[in-house]
């Protein structure tokens, strides 16, 4: 009978277990624009951004930049880091999506999912949420990789070594989202269901960077219906 009863409470820690997620704050950056189109102008913090025949426009008092996107390049969004030094956007072009950054000091432009990546062209996840900027460090995190091969990257702007971290997180087939926690201290991120109609599943990397950019342990925190989902984005 005591068997029986504790097969009967297994049972049930397991069925309230599903859906479950375990609390997390999220940061929520609030200076990112999605999808500009051409001759839109989008103000974030006294930066005026537009785009017109292919170029990236940034000015900002007496700073002028003028960026050349690829060619049939459409950005999807815009994402300026925690003290407004770097700007992250992300453009779809016909080899997938390529992320970038550009110093707003210097006007100078990086190509994230190239030389930090290894020619990522991933395009899977849900815009904007492919970007994410730390609250408190100027580190970006990014989902790139391939088709049927996500992963997640973290690069360091303002550390002089060891500043790329490969392994944010598995690889995936899919990686839907991307999101700090408040404080800065770890990553969240969303694997969507498998074809046969399993939960999304969020799981949160620690991360590291006093001496130099690292992850730290990967746990699963909890699992979504597509409804609860919907609401994490918002989150």
């Amino acid at each position: 009978m005591k068997r029986l009863y504790l097969l009967i409470l297994l049972v049930m820690l397991a069925i309230l277990s599903v859906g479950c997620l375990k609390e997390v704050n999220y940061y929520n950056n609030p200076n990112i624009a999605q999808l500009i189109e051409d001759r839109e102008i989008v103000q974030m913090e006294g930066y005026n951004f537009s785009i017109e025949d292919g170029v990236l426009t940034i000015d900002e008092n007496d700073t002028h930049y003028e960026i050349k996107l690829p060619d049939k390049g459409r950005i999807l969004s815009l994402h300026l880091s925690y003290d407004k030094q770097f700007l992250a956007y992300d453009v779809k072009g016909e080899n997938g999506v390529k992320i970038y950054i550009v110093n707003l000091d210097t006007g100078s432009v990086t190509n994230l999912s190239d030389t930090i990546g290894y020619n990522y062209d991933y395009d899977n996840y849900h815009t904007p949420y492919g970007i994410a900027w730390s609250p408190n460090q100027n580190i970006i995190a990014f989902i790139g990789g391939q088709d049927k091969a996500a992963r997640i990257d973290l690069y360091h702007l303002e550390m002089d070594i060891n500043k790329q971290l490969h392994a944010g997180s598995f690889i995936f087939d899919d990686i839907y989202g991307v999101k700090w926690n408040e404080n800065g201290s770890s990553i969240c991120y969303v694997e969507p269901p498998k074809d046969d109609g399993s939960m999304y599943h969020v799981y949160e990397t620690e991360i590291e960077f006093e001496s130099y950019l690292q992850s730290g342990t990967v746990t699963i925190i909890g699992e979504l219906t597509h409804e609860d989902y919907i609401e994490w984005l918002e989150k």
